[in-house]
């Protein structure tokens, strides 16, 4: 996630003339042998002029499946993280196991934020910024 969100910070605020790729989804992150994301199919990729906002852009991008448990993660908040998680993330006998599902409630709470709309734009520097801090805690977690 972290390779992934560096890479549209880049190509949003880093590179000479913005660019919004327009069509992000699972299949068009590729990884590499070192389990490295690198961002690919830049088919529908729109470079923004002068003037021209990310968040005002329209674009012709592939409405993508949002997984079911994205959508429902505010239900999952007030019942357990544990219920949406995958068995093998996180043993729930383990030591640790509160806060690395605060990790990953973390996580799932910016996959929210991400994902809805109506909570205005949420930039790819802050989503890195907070992955960042959730990758921080993870590793403090486990050390």
């Amino acid at each position: 996630m972290i390779d992934v969100a560096s890479a549209m910070d880049y190509l949003h605020k880093g590179y000479s003339t913005p660019v919004v790729h327009c069509d992000l989804k699972p299949c068009n992150v590729l990884l590499d042998y070192e389990i490295v994301g690198h961002v690919s199919d830049f088919g529908i990729a729109k470079m923004l002029g002068a003037g021209e906002a990310i968040v005002q852009t329209r674009t012709i991008a592939t409405i993508v499946y949002i997984s079911p448990s994205i959508l429902e993660v505010r239900n999952v908040f007030s019942c357990g993280i544990h219920k949406a998680v995958d068995s093998n993330l996180v043993n729930l006998r383990d030591e640790h196991v509160d806060a690395k599902m605060q990790c990953l409630s973390s996580i799932m709470k910016l996959a929210l934020r991400c994902t809805l709309v109506a909570l205005g734009a949420i930039s790819m520097g802050d989503t890195l910024s907070t992955l960042e801090k959730i990758r921080v805690q993870l590793v403090s977690i486990q050390n």
